[in-house]
């Protein structure tokens, strides 16, 4: 799950350590999420700390002219314009120290053209309203832009979180992307639903839990329908069973009928059944699954027992493997309960079978 921040966010806390912004932080540093900032964000962020403590000096100044006016009483002025600036560089340090901290990514200004965004400003196309603002909220969208997946390529929605508080231009009444917006997303076949709107980290915090599972229900539901493309799990967890399983003793399985049983060749997996999927982390999902898998066996039977067996279905390797038993082998196809863990490249970092 990709979380973005829009300015108004941080401007509200600038130093990040509200109940609420150390939830976020801890969820990007844990790797439950992964915490986006443009940098045209900073930058305005950056501006905006440097404007609050200028109209706070402002403010002391002018209290200070008036204690003044009305005693004798000597006031040390030792707030100046270098304790400013030097308080936006302590300010800044602050900042990158939590970005390290926090594994949070830094996404670059925007390669869109200008001709491009001064077209959506005539046109005063979302998230254009008027004056600067406007420009910088449709730099933050060209950011945002690049997170969401294109049609048919997301895991699980939504996956992409945009947490502002600035509605008017992004959201319609109901809070949900603007119609604009979303146009513009379905032109450039970008996933519509991949995309939510949130207003406060509050609201994020108290929905976090709920969307894992809201994208965990999402990617069971597309891997049943088959909507994600490239995405053939049948094939995946066969290159990962001949992964981890050629050759291996699988005499531990309930559905393997003899001792001393080893893998020779997967043949194919087929008939998946998903049970459940829980979302671990921002990039991973661990998927538990019935499974039909065909393979090749090799064991060994007691010869005594081999010689009184009227109805064998296995082939005989060796009948003088050595005094006690003979090498078999069987094709087997036996249904498996298999559970996995899939990121959101496709990749199966895991698998046990029991």
């Amino acid at each position: 799950m990709k979380v973005i921040l829009d300015s108004n966010i941080i401007i509200s806390d600038f130093r990040l350590s509200s109940p609420d912004s150390k939830i976020l932080l801890e969820a990007s540093k844990k790797g439950d999420i992964e915490l986006h900032i443009p940098e045209i964000v900073f930058d305005e962020v950056y501006n905006k700390f440097k404007e609050r403590l200028e109209e706070a000096k402002s403010k002391i100044d002018k209290e200070i002219n008036i204690v003044k006016k009305l005693t004798t009483a000597k006031i040390l002025e030792n707030f100046s314009k270098n304790n400013i600036e030097e308080q936006l560089e302590e300010y800044k340090d602050y900042i990158q120290n939590l970005v390290n901290e926090n594994s949070i990514k830094l996404i670059e200004y925007p390669q869109t053209s200008h001709k491009d965004i001064v077209k959506k400003a005539i046109k005063k196309l979302k998230p254009f309203n008027s004056g600067e603002k406007g420009y910088r909220d449709s730099l933050i969208w060209e950011n945002v832009k690049t997170l969401v997946p294109t049609i048919g390529t997301s895991i699980g929605n939504p996956d992409v979180l945009f947490i502002t508080n600035n509605k008017k231009d992004f959201c319609d009444n109901d809070n949900r992307l603007h119609e604009e917006l979303a146009t513009e997303l379905e032109d450039l076949e970008l996933d519509i639903d991949a995309i939510k709107i949130i207003n406060t980290l509050n609201d994020f915090n108290n929905d976090f839990k709920n969307l894992f599972f809201t994208q965990a229900s999402s990617f069971k539901q597309k891997i049943e329908s088959g909507e994600i493309e490239d995405f053939d799990l049948e094939n995946l967890i066969l290159d990962k069973l001949r992964k981890e399983f050629d050759y291996a003793d699988i005499s531990y399985l309930e559905s393997i009928p003899y001792d001393d049983t080893t893998v020779r060749y997967i043949e194919k997996v087929e008939n998946i059944k998903i049970d459940n999927i829980i979302k671990l982390n921002s990039t991973e999902y661990s998927i538990d699954l019935k499974c039909n898998v065909e393979m090749t066996i090799d064991f060994y039977v007691d010869k005594h027992e081999h010689y009184s067996n009227d109805e064998i279905t296995y082939d005989v390797e060796d009948y003088d493997h050595n005094d006690y038993v003979i090498w078999a082998s069987e094709l087997i196809n036996p249904e498996l309960n298999i559970s996995i863990i899939v990121d959101n490249e496709f990749n199966i970092s895991s698998i046990q079978v029991d």
